[in-house]
């Protein structure tokens, strides 16, 4: 069965969760842009893979034993349905995952190219098909209740440098005062500074989630890496005192918006990927970046460097616990070595996939329930899930079209079960 498109494919799993890593792309051109995925489901039991990064030392996780055993065969996959082929959408990295139409079913809502565009999670038909003002051509988009009012607003960015916060029928609610970020490339929402409101971060500024008042700027004139273009975004608790920090690509601010650090990176890069997670025994979180120049660095929580290796273009990254030893690795594939790298914390090699027909983002999960992390891929038009502890195939699916290095695919419950 062969199946189009450029979106990655969404896996729906009964339980465990979703981790998408983070990363904005450089623009192609439009006659690189397919369109459509198709969805997938894989059936299996309650994950018992190693939680998600937590400002206090993690739990320890549960083994496999202590996991119901999966009801069916973890690698029965059926169609669960395929979505309309679509020629002027691509729909990554403005991607998202809300009930729209509150159905019980969670959507899939993308926007690029100016067209947002809403998919149903129950069947693939289109919920919605607008064309709007978009920031750039891959925009930040974000669905989440930013004024407390109960509902979940849409967040994109726009040619003027604004935001615009729709309700989830599109009208249009409000519209903030311009960004000192032009074009903004990520979005992200938290309440900062725990007073109960939402705040929306840009690259260069905070606004209220009540009414898009900008609260203020993000100071990046003494930092060292200001200037760098597709920095994104991640709010965290990194210091465990129960406020989130702000961290811009390599540059963390406080809650109030005061700088505090910039990790150490080999060079300079004008793109870059982040990710959090626990690469030492202190309870606080480390930074793994990825620049298409740089190569990779492993920042502590200070933003001193831990660990870098030099690459001349390496993709967007995703981590996990891969060979079920309580420590996570890090997975992307590299151009210098043309192989698909799976990296311990402090970058020694754990085992490399030759690349056969081109890189593709990754998403990691446990579907088998045997405490080790699958990666979920695409070496050119091939979709795969990989072993984590030895990159072999455990399953793939051909698909007409390459998947570019900033595609992630989205492992996620849709229907709620």
């Amino acid at each position: 069965m062969t199946h189009t498109g450029w979106l990655p494919l969404a896996l729906a799993a009964l339980g465990g969760a979703c981790q998408v890593p983070h990363g904005l792309p450089p623009n192609p051109s439009s006659s690189e842009v397919e369109g459509t995925p198709a969805l997938v489901r894989i059936t299996k039991a309650p994950s018992c893979a190693v939680g998600s990064f937590a400002p206090e030392p993690l739990a320890e996780s549960p083994t496999c034993a202590d996991a119901p055993a999966p009801a069916i065969d973890p690698w029965s996959i059926d169609l669960l349905w395929e979505s309309e082929k679509r020629t002027e959408i691509y729909c990554e990295p403005g991607t998202v995952i809300v009930d729209l139409d509150d159905d019980g079913f969670s959507d899939i809502l993308c926007a690029a190219f100016d067209v947002l565009v809403a998919i149903s999670g129950r069947d693939g038909h289109t919920i919605a098909d607008l064309h709007i003002d978009l920031s750039v051509s891959f925009p930040p988009l974000i669905a989440a209740d930013v004024d407390g009012d109960g509902d979940v607003e849409i967040l994109t960015a726009r040619s003027d440098d604004t935001i615009v916060a729709r309700q989830k029928d599109f009208t249009e609610d409000w519209v903030s005062g311009p960004t000192t970020s032009p074009g903004p490339t990520g979005l992200e929402v938290a309440d900062l500074d725990a007073d109960g409101q939402v705040e929306i971060i840009t690259q260069g500024a905070v606004f209220s989630g009540l009414d898009g008042t900008k609260l203020y700027d993000l100071p990046f004139g003494g930092l060292p890496y200001g200037g760098m273009a597709y920095q994104p975004i991640i709010v965290a608790d990194m210091d465990a005192d129960g406020l989130q920090e702000t961290l811009v690509g390599p540059n963390l601010f406080s809650p109030y918006g005061l700088p505090e650090w910039s990790a150490t990176l080999s060079m300079q890069s004008h793109e870059i990927s982040t990710l959090l997670l626990q690469a030492d025994e202190d309870p606080f979180a480390e930074l793994a970046l990825f620049g298409r120049i740089f190569g990779y660095t492993v920042a502590d929580d200070d933003g001193s460097g831990m660990a870098s290796a030099v690459s001349s273009n390496s993709t967007d990254a995703c981590s996990g616990d891969t060979d079920g030893d309580g420590q996570p690795e890090i997975v992307a594939w590299d151009s210098t070595a043309d192989a698909l790298l799976c990296l311990s914390t402090d970058l020694t090699l754990e085992w490399s996939r030759p690349n056969t027909g081109g890189m593709g983002g990754c998403t990691t999960f446990d579907f088998d329930l045997d405490g080790r992390d699958e990666i979920v891929t695409a070496d050119g038009p091939t979709r795969l899930i990989l072993d984590g502890a030895t990159g072999e195939t455990l399953w793939s699916i051909e698909g007409d079209t390459s998947l570019p290095w900033w595609t992630h695919p989205f492992v996620v419950d849709l229907d709620g079960d």
